[in-house]
């Protein structure tokens, strides 16, 4: 038994240039493929588990990254100072979505939420709940489908607390 594992390390040792780059070549491919998977797992992971609510009195943003951080983000909608929308990109604007950036008014830096799908009509939503215009809040309701089919389990989790 450790006679045959010599004679393939030695086989191995001693194999032709070739097949030595070859084999190479092939763990090099190997590697990086695996690094674009792992990139892109990460990816779909954290799109899954962020995600944000709004409700009449605040704007709640879920971050989330496996096994790494679970953040919680609530602003106050009053504390709303500004509100940008932002797509750039193609697939962005094909497939009309953005992100949100909440400017507040006592605090420098932005809340951003991103990945919201028609991004116009989210910013339409949070501007009508701040006036406190109820028909306008109405008109969004095709948004606030699409958010709360996107959002449900965050959702759950906020209402249990």
């Amino acid at each position: 038994m450790l006679a045959s594992a010599g004679v393939i390390f030695l086989s191995s040792v001693f194999m032709p240039t070739a097949e030595l780059l070859g084999n190479i070549l092939f763990f090099f491919g190997l590697s990086i493929f695996l690094m674009i998977y792992h990139w892109l797992f990460t990816k779909i992971a954290k799109w899954k588990l962020s995600g944000s609510v709004v409700t009449t009195k605040r704007v709640i943003d879920f971050k989330a990254s496996p096994f790494f951080k679970n953040d919680v983000i609530y602003v106050n909608i009053n504390e709303v100072h500004e509100i940008e929308r932002v797509k750039t990109g193609i697939f962005p604007n094909m497939l009309d979505y953005g992100t949100a950036q909440l400017n507040l008014a006592a605090v420098r830096k932005k809340v951003s939420i991103t990945y919201v799908p028609q991004p116009e009509q989210f910013v339409d939503l949070i501007e009508a709940i701040r006036a406190e215009r109820p028909d306008k809040v109405l008109k969004s309701k095709k948004v606030i489908t699409i958010l709360l089919k996107r959002y449900r389990n965050n959702l759950e989790k906020v209402l249990k607390q």
